[in-house]
C-alpha cells in the first residue's frame, strides 16, 4: 500500500466526471456496450442450444454424447453470464486503477473506495473464468464426440490422431482452468497482494500460453473432418459445404486471436499485462459463439431432413387446384372431399400387377404383386439395372452383374398398358412378354 501511495503522490487531481468516464472506458469496449453485447450473445447462444435440444429430442427421441456436452456447456454459460454481469463494475474499477494513475489516486484517497477496491472478492473472478473455459472446452468435446463416429474404422493413423487430439484437449483444459490458481494461489482480500508483489494482474507469458493452447486445440479438432473429407470421393462443392458446417469450431479461433492481440496494456508499474475487462469480455464472447457453433450442425441436419420429406411428399401428392372462395368454390370443395372418401381399399397410388418367376430359364406361374408408385420411384432409381423392391423382387436388365445370372429372379412390371406388361431381364434368357387383360 505504501508503494501505491508513493506512485500517486505527484499525480495531478482530476475531476470526478473524468474519473468516472475513465473507469467506464478502461477497456477497449465501454461498460454499457460490455453488458449489452454480453446479454445479447448469451441469449442467442442459449436459444440456439435450446432449439437444438428440442428438435433433436423431437426427431430422435434420444440424446447422444455430444448433446450432453452441449447441455453442460449451456449450463456453464448461463452461470458465467450471471457472474460476469454482477462483477462488471468491479472489473472496470480494477482495470481503471491498475492502468491509470489518476483513477488509482482517486480510489486510494477515499477510504471507502480504497477498501472496496482492495477487498474485492477474487473468488468470483476465478469462478466465472473457470465456467467460461468449461463451456468452451465442453463444445470442443462435443465436436470430438461427433467426429469419433466419422473416423471409426477409416484408418489407424486417423484414429491415433483423433485420440491424440482428445488427450491434448483434456490436458489443455486442465492447464487453462488451473492457470488462475497457479498465478495467484490466494482468495479474498489476499489476492490483492498478488498484484502488489507481481506488479500485474494477468501476465503476458501465461496469457500467451493459455491462448495458444486454445487455438492449437481448435486447429487440431478442425483438421479431423478435413482429413476425412480429403479421403472421400465427393465433389469439391459438396466437400466445401460439409467442411463449412463441420468446421464451425474454427470461428472460436477469431475471438481467441482478438483476445491475445488487443488485450495487452501497460499498468501503473510500467509492466505489460492483459486487461481484466477485455479478457473477461472476449472469454464470454468465445463461450457464446462456441455454444452457437456446436448447436448449428444439428439444426442444419434437422432442417435438411424436414425439407427432403416435404419435397418427397409434394412429389407423391397431386397438386390441389385452387378454387374460388365463393359459394360455387365451397360446393366444389365439399363434393371433392366426398369423392375422396369413396376411394377403394387400396391406396390411391397402388396397383395390382403380375409377377413372372424364372427358374433355370423357364418361366413359372404369374403371381400377383402390389406395387406402389412411391415404391416404384424409390426402388427404380437405378433405371432398371439392379434394384430390390419392398418384397425382395429383383429388377434386372442385360447389363446386370454376373452374380444375378442363374439365380431365381422375379421381375415386376416396368411399364404397364391395357394389354400387356413387358419384363426385361438378363440377355441369356431373351425377352418375356406377359399378357394382362382388362
Amino acid at each position: 500500500m505504501d508503494r501505491i501511495l508513493e506512485l500517486v503522490k505527484d499525480v495531478p487531481e482530476v475531476s470526478v466526471g473524468d474519473i468516472c468516464w475513465t473507469i467506464d472506458h478502461a477497456c477497449r469496449i465501454d461498460k454499457l456496450s460490455f453488458k449489452v453485447v454480453s446479454i445479447l450473445l448469451g441469449i442467442l447462444a442459449i436459444s440456439a442450444s435450446t432449439a437444438r435440444m428440442f428438435f433433436r429430442y423431437r426427431s430422435a427421441q434420444t440424446l447422444n454424447l455430444e448433446d450432453y456436452f452441449i447441455i453442460f456447456a449451456t449450463t456453464c454459460l448461463v452461470a458465467e453470464m450471471g457472474l460476469i454481469l454482477s462483477y462488471t463494475d468491479t472489473i472496470y474499477r480494477i482495470d481503471g486503477a491498475t492502468l491509470n494513475l489518476s483513477v488509482l489516486k482517486y480510489l486510494t484517497s477515499d477510504p471507502e473506495l480504497s477498501e472496496e477496491l482492495f477487498n474485492s472478492e477474487s473468488s468470483i473472478l476465478i469462478a466465472y473464468l473457470t465456467l467460461g473455459w468449461l463451456a468452451i472446452f465442453s463444445i470442443k468435446c462435443s465436436f470430438l464426440a461427433l467426429f469419433h463416429k466419422m473416423c471409426r474404422n477409416v484408418s489407424r493413423k486417423l484414429t491415433a490422431y483423433f485420440w491424440m487430439a482428445v488427450a491434448a484437449t483434456g490436458t489443455s483444459c486442465i492447464v487453462v482452468i488451473l492457470q488462475s490458481f497457479i498465478l495467484c494461489p490466494r482468495f479474498g482480500a489476499n489476492a490483492t497482494q498478488c498484484f502488489l508483489e507481481n506488479q500485474y494482474t494477468f501476465s503476458i507469458s501465461s496469457g500467451v500460453v493459455v491462448q495458444s493452447l486454445d487455438i492449437v486445440t481448435d486447429l487440431m479438432i478442425i483438421s479431423i473432418p478435413l482429413t476425412i473429407l480429403k479421403m472421400s470421393h465427393l465433389k469439391l462443392q459438396d466437400k466445401v459445404r460439409i467442411a463449412i458446417i463441420l468446421c464451425l469450431s474454427s470461428i472460436c479461433v477469431i475471438p481467441s486471436i482478438a483476445r491475445l492481440a488487443a488485450g495487452m496494456h501497460r499498468n501503473v508499474f510500467g509492466k505489460w499485462q492483459f486487461g481484466m475487462a477485455w479478457l473477461s469480455f472476449m472469454l464470454h464472447c468465445e463461450a457464446s459463439v462456441a455454444v452457437m457453433a456446436g448447436s448449428l450442425p444439428a439444426l442444419r441436419a434437422f432442417y435438411i431432413s424436414r425439407r427432403s420429406r416435404r419435397i418427397e411428399t409434394a412429389k407423391n401428392e397431386k397438386p390441389n387446384e385452387k378454387l374460388p372462395d365463393n359459394l360455387k368454390g365451397k360446393a366444389l370443395r365439399v363434393l371433392g372431399s366426398m369423392r375422396n372418401k369413396e376411394q377403394p381399399v387400396l391406396p390411391r397410388h397402388e396397383h395390382v400387377q403380375p409377377r413372372a418367376l424364372l427358374r433355370d430359364g423357364i418361366r413359372g406361374k404369374h403371381k400377383p404383386m402390389v406395387w406402389s408408385e412411391s415404391a416404384r420411384s424409390k426402388y427404380a432409381s437405378l433405371e432398371v439395372i439392379e434394384a430390390k423392391s419392398h418384397i425382395g423382387t429383383m429388377i434386372s436388365t442385360a447389363r446386370s452383374s454376373l452374380e444375378l445370372k442363374g439365380s431365381e429372379l422375379a421381375f415386376p412390371a416396368r411399364t404397364m398398358s391395357a394389354r400387356k406388361v413387358d419384363y426385361f431381364y438378363d440377355s441369356q434368357f431373351g425377352r418375356i412378354t406377359a399378357g394382362m387383360r382388362n
